[in-house]
Order: structure tokens, then C-alpha cells, then sequence
């Protein structure tokens, strides 16, 4: 299925109430696996390029932004995701970084800039928070429950639009 995501960025900017159908259950999924993108070699090729001159990508990970990089093949691959996500299912699984040799904080750098591609990141935790149990107990604080050890459910995080 294919969704024009100019028409739901509208939608969605509109505020109207239904953006897209996102209902969907485990058959269709499996079915349908238009929600597993393989990373094109191209993205791949440019972020390498990209990455060489930079000497600690951790240090870009809360401070980079959009216009501060030039990468095209990205911004392309980027559109394609959106209308995944704005589209059939609601969700993308990006496949092949692994192939590109890239530490764990260029992987990293690499989530930061794809999802700025897609649109605002919401940060109430930073831009990466890492899902881990802190010893919390979200019953006597008020505290996320990706900071305890409860098993959460499947489930999406609401935005806070």
C-alpha cells in the first residue's frame, strides 16, 4: 500500500482525527512485510563518507541538527520510511546497517540523523534514551517504567503532540 505523505503530513499537521489506518493484526504483518526495508548501499556509501571526518560521533549525538549535513541519499531514503510509518502499518524495520562496519556510536549518530530526516524528535529523555532497568519502582515514583525491570506489554509510546 502506498500512502502520498504529503497529503498525510497534512492530515497530520491539520489535526485531523484519523491520519492513516493503522490497524493491523499479526497475519497481515507477516503477510505483508513491506515494513522491513533493506538500507540501501548508496545511504550506506554516503554516511561512510560522511562519518570520515568526524572524530568523536558521540559528541554530535544531542547537539546536530538537520541543516548542519548535506546527505541526499538519506533525505530520499527518509521519505520512503515516512510513508511507512505514516502509511500501512505505522512502523519500519531498517535493515543492513550492520553491513556498513559502523561502532556503536556512529550507529547511533546514524538513528539521530535518519530520524531527523523523518520529522521533530521528541526528547523528554534525550535523543537516545536507552531502555534499562535503574532500579526504579514506577509504584512509589513517579518514573517511566522503561527505568524499571516491569515487562511491558506490546505497545507504541504516545507522542506528547
Amino acid at each position: 500500500m502506498s500512502v502520498n505523505t504529503i497529503d498525510t503530513a497534512e492530515k497530520f499537521a491539520s489535526g485531523e482525527a484519523t491520519v492513516a489506518k493503522l490497524a493491523w493484526t499479526r497475519a497481515e504483518v507477516a503477510a505483508d512485510r513491506s515494513w522491513s526495508i533493506p538500507l540501501p548501499a548508496e545511504v550506506i556509501a554516503e554516511f561512510k563518507a560522511y562519518r570520515k571526518d568526524i572524530a568523536d560521533p558521540a559528541a554530535l549525538i544531542d547537539t546536530i541538527e538537520r541543516t548542519d549535513v548535506d546527505l541526499p541519499h538519506l533525505a530520499t531514503f527518509s521519505v520512503r520510511l515516512r510513508e511507512q510509518v505514516l502509511g500501512r502499518f505505522g512502523f519500519v524495520l531498517v535493515t543492513g546497517l550492520a553491513e556498513g562496519g559502523f561502532s556503536e556510536d556512529e550507529q547511533r549518530l546514524f538513528y539521530v540523523l535518519t530520524s531527523l530526516h523523518l520529522g521533530e524528535m521528541l526528547t523528554p529523555y534525550g535523543r537516545l534514551h536507552e531502555v534499562a532497568d535503574r532500579g526504579y519502582d514506577y509504584r512509589s515514583a513517579d518514573v517511566s517504567v522503561s527505568k524499571t525491570r516491569v515487562k511491558a506489554p506490546f505497545h507504541t509510546d504516545s507522542t506528547s503532540k
